[in-house]
């Protein structure tokens, strides 16, 4: 292993990154989409698996809601018939079911609502998650002054500091027309 140089572990330089091949059609174009869409640099090869994990909630939830398009909110459970026997031999037939409870699609729907939204923030595809990864990344901050003292009570607390520093009251009040 002489004179090979290890690679870093962290290579943050662009690629190309192609979907895994396990990934159905609808994922695939998905996984294109979103790489195409995300600003330039902003992906690398360690988001990979978190890309993955976004395209499949994207596409899960897509179909969960296309299921329940067609049942509503609100289903109702099956109907079964029971049949009662009772001691003297003789059976009676009831139906139990029927109640309206939530769509089971509805929680697959919100959870996967969750993991696409923290996948997206995560990846930088929202406006925070940009500005995030631009200030991470390096970008130049806004400065903010801090110096300045903001009410009037520090504005004196900080003329009279100076002015035990022994500058002049010339320089401390504001030049201009006196009335």
């Amino acid at each position: 292993m002489r004179g090979i140089k290890p690679k870093p572990l962290l290579n943050n330089d662009p690629v190309d990154l192609r979907p895994p091949g396990w990934l159905t059609r609808r994922q695939k174009l998905l996984w294109r989409r979103a790489f195409d869409s995300a600003p330039a640099g902003l992906l690398t090869a360690m988001d990979a698996g978190l890309l993955t994990n976004w395209v499949i909630a994207c596409d899960t939830h897509r179909e969960a809601c296309e299921k329940m398009r067609g049942t509503g909110l609100i289903v109702k459970t099956r109907v079964v018939d029971v049949v009662k026997t009772k001691k003297d031999g003789t059976s009676t037939r009831e139906q139990k079911g029927g109640q309206p409870v939530q769509n089971p699609y509805l929680p697959i729907i919100n959870r996967q609502a969750e993991i696409m939204i923290r996948a997206a923030g995560d990846l930088g595809f929202t406006p925070v998650g940009r500005a995030r990864m631009t200030k991470s990344i390096g970008a130049p901050a806004k400065k903010v002054l801090t110096d300045e003292p903001r009410g009037k009570k520090e504005q004196a607390n900080a003329a009279a500091v100076t002015a035990q520093a022994g500058t002049s009251w010339e320089d401390i009040l504001p030049t201009g027309p006196t009335q």
